[in-house]
């Protein structure tokens, strides 16, 4: 499990990548509501498996990134989860 610092330096990175990503990329893909889910699983208040659920029941594929923070909060994943501009 990872340390609050780690984690918490993750949410910030996610954060704030919305003040320089575009909402939506150039195929529709929401990336803010991806931004939003990973956020979600950080500060545990969602499941992957409940993030899943939502994207499906809108109709969606669940991004990769998702999966890639429950791997990363595991220790099997060191890389960031978020990019700086």
């Amino acid at each position: 499990m990872r340390k609050p610092e780690e984690i918490q330096r993750q949410v910030d990175g996610l954060l704030s990548m919305k003040e320089w990503l575009p909402e939506e990329n150039f195929f529709g893909d929401n990336n803010w509501k991806t931004i939003d889910a990973q956020v979600s699983i950080l500060k545990e208040e969602k499941t992957s498996e409940e993030i899943e659920e939502e994207f499906e029941e809108d109709g969606l594929d669940c991004p990769t990134e998702i999966w890639d923070v429950e791997s990363w909060m595991l220790g099997n994943y060191e890389d960031d989860l978020f990019e700086e501009q």
